[in-house]
């Protein structure tokens, strides 16, 4: 047969080749639609969704390709052989069929992923070559290397759309629509790719009308009308795709919500019991990701089922997770999906609930146990009725459990306590969720009469599920008696029963309100017994106590019932008056002054006492209960300055003096900081010689506000408060300073005296001191003199005796300053060791021949002669005075005549003046 061909050139139509891409884009989107639906689906719906997967893809290449064929345009007319159109869309289907089946029976790998996009693209090359093959009536000739690469752009794009559809990351959950749309247009540029390659490859030539087939053959127009019909099935899927996407991902949202949202753990496993998916909840309690238990037997996670298979129903098991013993309860569900059964474990941990019940038990038990043996008094009841006692409560109550039970425990109480038990039961039950016990103190009287005094503490119970009072008791009896003892002990005095200081004060406090609201006047007497420290020391303080009970009893005689008479402390008293008038005070304090005047009988013998009494007046004296007794306070003390066993009303003047003290008492402290301490010193002489040998160092105080204040108004109070130990350290170190500096400054050596008080002697370290400044200043112990009154010497007399003996041993001179104004006696003298005896100036100030301060002064003299003693008089200002004790032999004198007390600077400068008048005597 002879063929008359020749080469045809064609062109494209840009509309169709344009539709061709959209329609491959298009097949592409659906498939990737009905993959997920393969790849999700189970059963006999796997062949359904690979089926619809296989036509949609297939026939959406078919109808591109043909679209595209129609595009192309020849210079003759072509038709389709309709055998050939057939088997191309038998091919692409089938090679899609294959490729998306053996994608979802293989595992993921890349093997399995390269067999199945070969299949495909095999079959969509059969679908292309043999449209091409259907084209009548044309000779088409190929070049084998376009054609070789149209194979490999095909093969590659299945892989593409596979591995797009199952292996990639867009689709590791659902493909949104615009992952979609981009893999639909990756995947339709390949497939149109592939074919545009293959139509590249192929040159087209015509023959004659006697070579064309005779087969049946399709025109452009009915093919055109068949790819119309494909292309409607197409789109059809396509809105298909979408409404199962939206259904699948309502139901997908549903599913996951409750899967991860529950509290407790849910396995999802499939009928051959491989666990498909467990929530968070599960990841906790296994303590492992989902990741190392997807696929596996459910028996790695609950080892129970090994020899068991899976049940409807709740059941409960043992399980160990990391070492510890954890008991769950596992509800077994059938779920069917799509004609296929799942199983939803759930399954909840019941530990800590079965660990609760368990310790629920131990509690009740350990409860009864406690109840019935416990040493508390304990009752059950139901609001006023009694439910259970226990023994100790038996025992408390004096009655039987029997005679107890139903009854009401009102009936152990007053009338007038049961409204206040109700209310304090309201209150336990009205604490909500815990009820704090709080305890409460009754007064009942039980069974057998005998009054009972409890501290009770009411909670809330639950027993049997019914809510009941549970009241434990504490008998306080004996400790509530003992406490208004001490209640009665903390507000009376000890000895006497009276009120004291506490509860003076609280009564005072209502009174002093009282009278201010009705504008009445209040009395308040300070009362200090004068010589009852003398009693004590004489007869004891046992005596001391009968006395003073014989004191009250006469001060009460003298006061009405609604007078208050309270002991302040020790033997002093306070008395608040009523409703009285100032001579009627008067009285009552003349009469409490004679009372206590008249002897008292202690011991066989008269005892005399007397009482000072200060009076104050509210509120002309003062609003507050300090202010008041401040106030007779010091009416008290002017009583006794003016000679005791008296009275005075409060004046403003007392108050001067108070005021002038404490100021004084202030700048003592800080004298020293401020330096306005300073000392003189009065020089001794020796009556035979005339020469100076001595001074004595006084003190000198000018206050920077009151002036120049005199040693006898502060020096006492520096003894009260202490603070003369550091002024007499002050005195010592300066005076022996001084001392040193004049012998420094060629001055003969001089004895320097120091007055000390009975309050430096009583220190343990003064005689340490005094050792030390010496050794501090590098002083011959021989040129200090101490100076120590009679009254120290009285006071401590062992201790004083040791102390003198120290300081004389190491060469210090010891004087007995103002000698004859004390109480010691001549044979006392004798036992001190002592270098001095100082006269009184008392006994100076008037001497004179015809006066028997002579005869003292003699017998003084005399005295100290017969002791080995040196005596100086002080207080010497006439020459007189003077020439009389040169007479009498005394050895030293001291005072005005020579000098007064100058300051070191004047006593320098004057040293030999003050000597000089002695030349005067004869």
């Amino acid at each position: 047969m002879n063929h008359h061909t020749h080469l045809l050139e064609g062109t494209y139509n840009e509309l169709l080749v344009t539709l061709s891409f959209l329609i491959a884009i298009t097949a592409a989107y659906a498939s990737f639609g009905l993959a997920n639906r393969v790849k999700i689906s189970r059963a006999k719906f796997i062949q359904f969704w690979l089926i619809s997967g296989a036509f949609t893809l297939g026939i959406g290449i078919w109808s591109m390709h043909f679209i595209a064929m129609l595009a192309f345009h020849l210079p003759v007319d072509v038709s389709y052989n309709l055998w050939f159109v057939l088997l191309s869309i038998l091919g692409a289907i089938t090679g899609c069929y294959i490729g998306l089946y053996l994608i979802h029976k293989q595992k993921k790998n890349m093997k399995a992923l390269i067999i199945a996009g070969s299949f495909m693209g095999a079959g969509i090359v059969f679908m292309h070559y043999s449209g091409m093959v259907a084209m009548q009536p044309i000779m088409i000739l190929y070049n084998p290397f376009l054609v070789f690469l149209s194979i490999l752009i095909a093969v590659a794009a299945s892989n593409t759309a596979l591995w797009l559809g199952f292996y990639s990351r867009l689709n590791e959950g659902e493909l949104t629509v615009f992952a979609k749309l981009i893999c639909s247009t990756i995947m339709g540029i390949a497939i149109a790719g592939m074919h545009y390659t293959g139509m590249q490859a192929a040159s087209f030539s015509g023959v004659s009308i006697s070579e064309q087939s005779n087969g049946y053959v399709l025109n452009p127009v009915y093919l055109s009308a068949v790819i119309i019909f494909f292309i409607v099935c197409l789109f059809t899927a396509v809105f298909f795709t979408i409404f199962m996407d939206r259904r699948v991902q309502k139901q997908e949202v549903l599913k996951w919500a409750f899967f991860e949202s529950a509290p407790d753990a849910i396995l999802l496993i499939d009928e051959k019991r491989h666990i498909l998916s467990l929530n968070y909840a599960a990841e906790t309690l296994f303590s492992l990701k989902a990741s190392e238990v997807i696929g596996s037997d459910v028996v790695k996670l609950l080892p129970f089922y090994r020899f068991s298979s899976l049940q409807e129903g709740r059941t409960e098991h043992s399980l160990f997770i990391t070492n510890k013993e954890v008991t769950v309860e596992v509800t077994v569900m059938a779920v069917a999906i799509e004609e296929t059964v799942e199983h939803m474990l759930y399954i909840r941990n019941m530990t800590q609930e079965r660990e609760a019940e368990k310790t629920l038990i131990e509690a009740k038990d350990r409860y009864e146990n406690l109840f019935y043996s416990s040493p508390l008094a304990i009752m059950v009841h139901r609001e006023e009725e009694v439910v259970s006692v226990n023994d100790a409560m038996i025992q408390l109550l004096g009655a039987t459990e029997g005679q107890l039970a139903g009854k009401s425990l009102y009936n152990f109480f007053s009338s007038e306590q049961v409204p206040d038990i109700k209310k304090g039961l309201k209150a336990v039950k009205d604490r909500k969720p815990a009820p704090k016990p709080q305890l409460t103190q009754l007064k009942m009287f039980n069974a057998l009469g005998k009054e009972l005094f409890l501290e009770v503490t009411s909670t809330l119970i639950q027993i049997n599920g019914k809510t009941l009072f549970q009241t434990v008791a504490r008998d306080i009896t004996e400790q509530k008696k003992a406490q208004e003892s001490l209640q009665y002990m903390a507000f009376h005095d000890m000895l006497t029963d009276l009120p004291n200081r506490s509860m003076f004060s609280n009564i005072v406090e209502k009174s002093i309100d009282l009278a201010a609201a009705s504008g009445k006047k209040l009395y308040f007497l300070f009362l200090d017994l004068d010589r009852f420290k003398q009693v004590n020391d004489t007869f004891g303080h046992y005596a001391g106590d009968q006395l003073m009970l014989q004191v009250v009893e006469r001060m009460k005689s003298c006061l009405r019932n609604q007078d208050v008479l309270s002991r302040f402390g020790g033997d002093e008293f306070l008395v608040l008056l009523h409703d009285r008038t100032d001579e009627e005070v008067k009285k009552i304090c003349q009469s409490i002054n004679e009372c206590l005047s008249t002897p008292f009988v202690l011991l066989s013998r008269d005892v005399y006492l007397g009482v000072s009494i200060g009076v104050s007046l509210f509120p002309k004296d003062g609003k507050s209960l300090e202010v008041l007794v401040r106030h007779a306070d010091l009416a008290m003390y002017e009583v006794k300055k003016q000679g005791r066993n008296h009275y005075l009303f409060y004046q403003k003047e007392m108050q001067v003096h108070t005021t002038r003290r404490m100021r004084i008492e202030d700048g003592l402290r800080k004298a020293f900081e401020l330096d306005e301490m300073e000392l003189h010193y009065q020089p001794k002489v020796n009556i035979q010689t005339g020469h100076i040998v001595g001074v004595e160092a006084l003190i000198r105080w000018t206050h920077a506000e009151m002036g120049v204040i005199s040693p006898g108004e502060f020096i006492p109070i520096a003894e009260e408060t202490g603070v003369i130990v550091t002024l007499t350290k002050w005195v010592l170190r300066k005076a022996c300073y001084q001392n040193k500096y004049w012998q420094l400054q060629g001055l003969p050596p001089l004895k320097m005296s120091v007055n000390i008080s009975s309050v430096d002697f009583g220190t343990t370290d003064f005689v340490d001191y005094v050792l030390d400044v010496l050794h501090e200043v590098e002083l011959e112990p021989g040129y200090l003199e101490l100076e120590i009154t009679e009254s120290v010497t009285m006071k401590y007399v062992e201790q004083t005796i040791e102390k003198l003996q120290i300081l004389k041993d190491a060469g210090v001179f010891i004087s007995i300053d103002d000698f004859g104004s004390g109480y010691s006696s001549f044979s006392y003298i004798q036992k001190l060791p002592i270098h001095t005896l100082k006269i009184d100036r008392s006994f100076i100030k008037d001497l004179d021949p015809n006066t028997t301060e002579v005869s003292i002064v003699r017998a003084i003299i005399t005295l100290a002669k017969s002791l080995q003693l040196s005596v100086v008089a002080e207080g010497v200002e006439e020459v007189e005075q003077v020439e009389l004790l040169h007479k009498e032999k005394c050895d030293e004198v001291q005072g005005y005549y020579f000098s007064k007390p100058i300051s070191a600077e004047e006593f320098y400068r004057k040293f030999h003046k003050i000597e000089e008048k002695m030349e005067f005597v004869h």
